[in-house]
């Protein structure tokens, strides 16, 4: 009898499920370690706009990040989902966020940073499983895909633990979003 390939709703679950597990102490700490690689990147050195995400559901942990990307004097921006869309916002004050769209901080609706006016920025982005090929899956709902559809004017960065890299290829169709780069706690692949 012929194997049924997984599907991307099937590896979702599997992976989530995996995430879950991390005890919240070892998640601080390869947060870290994930973000110390972050901030030694030349991307994240030459970027005045870094684009990040408000971690949720035991993605890997961004507010540390956050603090340290506004203590270098960079802009932080982060994502409010709008309809089927998402806005990006300049967050000067990381405590004063809301919770939106999926039970996710957002910023308020201030002060919105355009990726066409960001060519010095680098874009930090979330994802549930990766394979070494950079394909990626996110929650479903495609709110990165069609953010960066097209050329984006600056560099992708992904951060996840290594317990969400996966060793064969994941499915993947010709409008899924693959960063330039995935930083894990143990290693950075490029594509």
């Amino acid at each position: 009898m012929e194997k049924k390939p997984r599907t991307k709703k099937d590896i979702r679950r599997q992976i989530l499920a995996v995430r879950r597990t991390l005890p919240v102490e070892e998640a601080k700490e390869k947060s870290r370690e994930i973000f110390q690689k972050v901030t030694a990147h030349p991307w994240y050195i030459e970027a005045d706009t870094v684009f990040c995400y408000a971690s949720h559901d035991g993605e890997v942990r961004t507010r540390e990040l956050m603090d340290q990307i506004l203590a270098d004097g960079k802009r932080l921006a982060l994502p409010r989902v709008e309809g089927r869309e998402m806005t990006f916002y300049e967050v000067r004050e990381p405590d004063r966020l809301e919770e939106g769209a999926y039970g996710i901080e957002e910023p308020l609706p201030k002060n919105p940073v355009r990726k066409e006016h960001s060519e010095k920025a680098l874009m930090i982005i979330p994802g549930i499983v990766f394979d070494r090929r950079l394909h990626r899956i996110g929650y479903g709902g495609g709110f990165y895909d069609r953010y960066l559809a097209g050329d984006a004017p600056f560099h992708t960065m992904a951060v996840a633990y290594e317990c969400q890299c996966i060793l064969g290829e994941l499915p993947f169709e010709s409008h899924d979003l693959c960063p330039e780069v995935l930083v894990t706690e143990r290693e950075i692949y490029q594509r």
